[in-house]
């Protein structure tokens, strides 16, 4: 039976996920453009960065320095990690969430756009390292050399 084109689509790479302290209400967790997808990783790499800088050390810091620096990395960065996967009126705060709630999203967020990506990349790396290895590449026109 064909597709009714004016049937609009879901994506299959929309998650939810409930939150809430009290009452639960469900969250669309949306995937990443590739250009959010950039933005976010800028993101990340900025709160490694911070963290391997020398002003996260959990061998010179007591739990309460680590986890205060944790505390502050993530208040200061959810909302705006928030705001690339879901819409502004569905967007939990924090006073809505718990941490396995953040977790979870974080792991939708994880596994939705960037697993996938790194596994498929680093299959496509492998085959086109052994296409270049095993095999001549031959252009069109070139005569071989005897």
């Amino acid at each position: 039976m064909p597709l009714n084109s004016n049937v609009s689509r879901v994506n299959p790479q929309i998650k939810t996920v409930s939150v809430g302290v009290r009452e639960l209400r469900d969250v669309k967790i949306y995937p990443l453009s590739m250009n959010d997808q950039y933005e976010l990783s800028n993101l990340i790499m900025g709160i490694l960065k911070d963290a391997a800088s020398g002003k996260l050390d959990p061998q010179k810091q007591d739990q309460e320095e680590v986890l205060s620096f944790i505390q502050t990395l993530i208040f200061d960065n959810l909302m705006k990690i928030l705001e690339f996967v879901t819409d502004p009126e569905e967007k939990p705060s924090i006073d809505e969430l718990t941490n396995d709630q953040f977790y979870e999203i974080a792991d939708v967020i994880f596994v939705v756009n960037f697993e996938g990506f790194l596994k498929n990349f680093k299959a496509l790396v492998k085959r086109a390292k052994g296409i270049v290895v095993n095999e001549e590449i031959k252009i069109p026109g070139m005569v071989e050399n005897q």
